[in-house]
Order: C-alpha cells, then structure tokens, then sequence
C-alpha cells in the first residue's frame, strides 16, 4: 500500500509580504547541526589553497575507501570531480567551502559525482552546474546512501539529482537550496529518482526557477520540518511533487506558494500513475502541515489518481475506504 502523510496549517500573506524576497534565517542553523565525529584511526586528508592537496579535485583522485577529507573554506572554481570511494566523510571547516562550476562538468553531469557508497558530504556549498542538457547539478547521486547535511545548492540547473537505483537511500538535513532550475521546467532545486528512501529535514527549500521545490519519485520518502517557499526569483511550478503513488510521509513543513505560481495546488501526487498499478503498499494517509498561501483560491493538493485521493486527516487504503 501507498501511504502518505500530510501536515497542513494554511495562513494567508499579503502579497507586499512575498516582495521581500526568501527569509533572511537560513534553514541549516549552524547552533543545530552537529558534525559527524571522526572515528580514531581514520586517515584524514586536509584540502585548502595552501595545503599539498590544493582542491577537493585533488583529494577525489587519492581518496580511499573510508578517509575524512576536510575541506577549509574558500572558493574552488572549476573542482569538478568524481568520487568512486566508499564510506567517505566530506566535510567542509573554519566556515563553508565554495565550488564554483566551470565549463565542464564531471563526467558531463555535476560538479562533484558521488558513485561510492555510505558517503557524508557537510557544510559544503555548489553552484553555477550547467549543462547543455538542462540537467547540470551541484551532486550527482549515484552510490548507495548518501548524506548531505549543512549544504548550501543554488543557480544550478538542479540542486541534487539522484540516479534511479531502487537500493539507493538519499538523506538531507540543515541544507538549502535556492534559484536552481531551467528554463525547460524539467530541473528542479531537488530531484529524486526512482530510489528506495528519501528523507529530508529541518531544511530550505526556495525559489526554484520554473520546476519543483522538490520531485521525488523514491519509494519510501519522508519530508519533515522543512520550509518550502515559492519566494522571488521563481515562479516555481509545485512546491512538492510526488509523480507516482508511493509512500509519502510530509509533516510539520511551512509550505509557501506565491500567486504567480503556474499551478493552483501545492502538491502533486500519483499524476504519472495513469492507470498503472501505484508502487509501495497503496495506502494513504494525511494530517496537518503548515502552507503560506496568498493566491484567493489555492489548492492544497493535486491528486490525479481519483482512486485515491489524499484527504486531511483521513487514513486511506488502497480502495479509498477509511480506517
């Protein structure tokens, strides 16, 4: 069964309110995030501009399974790189690291590639990933289980693409992502393929530029204590964007939706379903969430599997009964 949960508190703004553009508080507060320890024994490398290892590019090549690569901050223009290395802790110090996208891309497709598995990247900010397909990201995803906490992902065509490996779990906390997107509308600040589990929490997602907030097409995903705002430059397309019937669980969100916004609803749930079986267990449920909504008719949600509506405070199962 498709389970999911969604938790709503509708308030209206005037519209001067939305001309003053994303909150000046950032979502990864710095007093909340607690880095990862370094376990004793660990080899550690250490990158910045005055270091042997110049760039993380320079790290990426030597890194072994397991190392802690600490990153100083500073800017890295065009440190493109690929990472094949498993259980890795990435980790930026003594304030954020910047990676600026050049020209190329890594392997034509991000700034930093993560192919190895059980990977942790924190405090680390991407942005400028262009490409000539509209598909440029800050990440690439393609290992198994990665962690991004604290970072910062804006004016790419997408913020975090992951691949559509269905043992892949994703994980975001303290992050923000900001202006990413294209013109096409096919890239997003956040997009989440077909992968086993996508958790995101107590983090920023702002001002996409013609796409999603976030799209996520993971089986199991959770999306909670999260501040989604439709604010300036936009107009994003939906704040949320569940193109297939799975498991959804979205809770105690502040969720803004500007007036401009192209679409009426706020979220989006099973619309590629089309008559095809929906993935997971099939079962529904929704409570309350919390959306900022000065548009005069808004929509909380879009749900284009009738079968299966998402109501608030029902838990459904797949037939449409409640329980």
């Amino acid at each position: 069964m498709t389970r999911v949960l969604l938790v709503t508190l509708a308030i209206t703004l005037p519209a001067a309110a939305w001309a003053q553009g994303p909150c000046a508080a950032r979502a990864e507060d710095p007093a909340s995030f607690r880095p990862t320890p370094i376990e004793s024994g660990r080899r550690v490398l250490h990158v910045g501009p005055d270091r042997e290892l110049a760039t993380p590019a320079a790290a990426a090549r030597v890194a072994r399974d397991g190392d802690a690569i600490l990153i100083e901050a500073a800017d890295y223009p065009d440190s493109r790189g690929v990472w094949p290395q498993n259980r890795l802790l990435i980790r930026g110090i003594n304030g954020r690291p910047h990676l600026v996208a050049g020209e190329t891309l890594a392997q034509g497709k991000a700034i930093w590639v993560i192919n190895g598995d059980e990977v942790v990247i924190e405090n680390v900010e991407f942005s400028g990933a262009k490409s000539a397909s509209g598909n440029g990201a800050g990440i690439r995803a393609q290992g198994r289980r990665l962690t991004v906490r604290a970072g910062y992902f804006h004016d790419n065509d997408t913020g975090l693409l992951s691949d559509n490996d269905p043992r892949q779990e994703i994980a975001i906390e303290y992050s923000e992502f900001a202006r990413n997107g294209h013109p096409d509308g096919k890239a997003h600040n956040l997009y989440i393929g077909s992968i086993s589990r996508f958790e995101m929490r107590f983090s920023n997602s702002h001002g996409a530029r013609n796409g999603h907030l976030l799209k996520s097409r993971a089986k199991q995903n959770l999306v909670a204590y999260n501040r989604l705002a439709d604010v300036p430059p936009g107009p994003a397309s939906y704040e949320l964007d569940f193109p297939r019937s799975t498991d959804a669980t979205v809770i105690g969100n502040l969720i803004l939706q500007a007036e401009a916004s192209p679409n009426g609803a706020i979220l989006s749930y099973g619309a590629e379903d089309k008559g095809r079986a929906p993935e997971g267990r099939h079962e529904s449920l929704l409570p309350h969430q919390s959306s900022e909504l000065p548009r005069a008719h808004p929509v909380p949600q879009a749900h284009r599997d009738r079968r299966h509506p998402l109501l608030p405070l029902l838990h459904l199962r797949g037939d449409g009964a409640s329980v």
